[in-house]
């Protein structure tokens, strides 16, 4: 279901505020993420979006436009619903 949902949007992407280069690529290979996961040392990304607590999802339109957002854990459904809600 996550190509199908990377497919509707320009760019998926996961941002990874915690570890080190490898902890990071280790991670995301654990998980099976079939998208890229930038490395937010300084993080920058974080405070660019708010992201105040950890995992955050949000969800960007192709124009830049924060069009969604959630705190937490997200499950297949939600971000489904989510993604739904915003097309």
């Amino acid at each position: 279901r996550t190509d199908d949902i990377v497919a509707w949007f320009q760019a998926f992407v996961g941002v990874a505020v915690d570890g080190d280069r490898d902890q990071v690529i280790a991670g995301a290979r654990a998980a099976h993420m079939s998208y890229p996961v930038l490395d937010d040392e300084t993080r920058e990304v974080q405070s660019a979006y708010g992201a105040t607590s950890l995992p955050t999802l949000i969800l960007i339109d192709k124009d830049g436009n924060i069009v969604d957002a959630t705190k937490g854990l997200t499950d297949e459904s939600s971000l489904d619903a989510m993604v739904r809600d915003v097309l």
